[in-house]
């Protein structure tokens, strides 16, 4: 037997472990990256509400010259501060921060 002619089977049995070995080691990163993903999806946050309450809202659609802080002035309950009432109709309506569109629509707690 030549020694020169097993040399190159050598080779390739070693480049085919280490191609079997990164593409195994792809996989398994891709399943936990999968599952991860899958777990932190899946989680809910303890202050997401488990139960939905009714609650009666007023739809309006937001006029021209509209601001959060006249709307909530205008529908404010008695003895609330607008101030409150306006976070109030900021968390309802998943607003960032106090600026309308006109046409836009809100709903407002009563």
């Amino acid at each position: 037997m030549n020694i020169l002619n097993m040399i190159p089977s050598v080779y390739k049995s070693r480049r085919m472990g280490i191609r079997i070995f990164i593409v195994s080691a792809l996989i398994l990163t891709m399943l936990s990256g999968f599952f991860i993903i899958h777990v932190y999806a899946n989680d809910q946050s303890p202050n997401e509400p488990l139960v939905l309450v009714e609650q009666n809202y007023l739809v309006t659609d937001v006029a021209a010259g509209d601001t959060l802080w006249s709307l909530a002035n205008r529908y404010v309950p008695e003895g609330e501060s607008v101030r409150s009432y306006m976070k109030k109709i900021r968390e309802v309506n998943q607003l960032t921060g106090s600026l309308l569109r006109e046409g836009q629509i809100l709903y407002i707690p009563q």
